[in-house]
């Protein structure tokens, strides 16, 4: 949109503030706003979240994806929902869903056939906090993955598998907030949703290795040693981006885009060899991790571009 510039005495411009944005943010006359600049852009920001935003549906128009609705909800921002639902069956499934992934939301009102789920909490914890603890949560499981399956005992990696839950809590939380409150960084906004979109894909393909490790039976599993060391190295992969996520290191970079390059060119050969079972299972894994941290390269190049100088950006 345009606007038009208000010159006041000699050394004062204004610019109107769009009404729907301040009636979406609830800014109103008094109200203090964060004023930016970058570049040619002049970038205004408030710290209030989004006004209360209210959604109604029916779960049943929605089968099994019921849960992924109200999952999206919560990571668009809503803060109240009414459900129309058939069943106390139902409900339970309802209750279950929110309990996993969505923080702070509650059931405040319930009868037979719909119930209201409303935010009771105020999110208050920082972005950059959620992202240590969710990188932290990564880290463990791909090193208890590794050093289970190294030791050839199964029995810890069912509660490894949990982890992802709690991976799932912060990342869901994160896009929340980023819908809700946005970025520090509003151009890099996008990016950093992809980012946390794919730390969460990255958990759920650990968890499938958890998920089938543990329900058989170690005596009958053997994995070859290659597929052990591929494994270490795509876990390589995961520490070198969670350094690169505080700070852009070519060297580390490089060695990102080698080591899967390496893991890539391992994976082509050993699917020419015979392989077990678990050994297929496993070896898929590797590959799809390998190839999701190597994808989150390029939006954090993005979300990095405006802290690089440009002997930095030359380097890379």
């Amino acid at each position: 949109m345009k606007r038009s510039v208000i010159q006041i005495a000699n050394s004062t411009s204004l610019v109107s503030l769009p009404i729907k944005w301040c009636k979406a943010y609830g800014v109103k006359k008094g109200d203090e706003v964060e004023v930016s600049i970058e570049g040619t852009r002049v970038i205004i920001t408030t710290d209030r979240g989004i006004v209360t935003q209210k959604a109604e549906f029916s779960y049943s128009d929605y089968g099994i994806l019921g849960p992924r609705l109200l999952y999206a909800l919560y990571k668009r921002g809503v803060d109240e929902i009414m459900v129309h639902f058939d069943g106390v069956d139902v409900l339970t499934q309802i209750q279950e869903a929110i309990r996993k992934e969505s923080v702070g939301y509650e059931i405040i009102k319930q009868g037979p056939t719909s119930c209201v789920i409303k935010s009771v909490t105020s999110e208050t914890d920082a972005f950059e906090t959620l992202m240590k603890r969710t990188l932290s949560v990564l880290e463990t499981m791909a090193t208890t993955t590794l050093q289970q399956l190294r030791s050839n005992n199964f029995s810890h990696l069912k509660s490894t598998a949990f982890l992802e839950e709690t991976n799932n809590r912060f990342t869901t939380l994160m896009r929340r907030h980023l819908n809700k409150k946005g970025y520090t960084d509003a151009s890099s906004l996008g990016s950093m949703y992809v980012i946390v979109e794919q730390l969460e894909k990255i958990a759920d393909e650990y968890k499938y290795i958890c998920a089938y490790f543990y329900s058989q039976s170690p005596t009958k599993m053997k994995i070859g040693d290659d597929l052990l060391i591929m494994l270490e190295k795509v876990n390589t992969l995961l520490t070198l981006f969670m350094e690169a996520m505080n700070k852009l290191q070519p060297e580390k970079i490089t060695i990102i885009g080698n080591t899967r390059k390496d893991v890539v060119d391992t994976y082509y050969k050993r699917v020419l060899k015979p392989l077990r079972p678990e050994e297929i299972v496993l070896l898929h894994s590797i590959i799809t991790i390998a190839q999701q941290i190597f994808c989150l390269i390029g939006p954090l190049f993005i979300v990095h571009a405006g802290k690089l100088t440009t002997r930095q950006i030359e380097n890379l």
